[in-house]
């Protein structure tokens, strides 16, 4: 794992990424799979 990648994942507080993944549901859920899966790509 690179500097890069730790740095962005420790800027994500909580609350954050639970919307994020609550939006990312939401696409599943709606048939937009590449949407939600572009969100959850780091």
């Amino acid at each position: 794992m690179n500097i890069f990648f730790r740095k962005r994942v420790c800027e994500m507080d909580l609350s954050a990424a639970m919307e994020e993944a609550k939006l990312a549901c939401s696409y599943f859920f709606n048939n937009r799979f590449e949407e939600a899966r572009a969100l959850m790509r780091p």
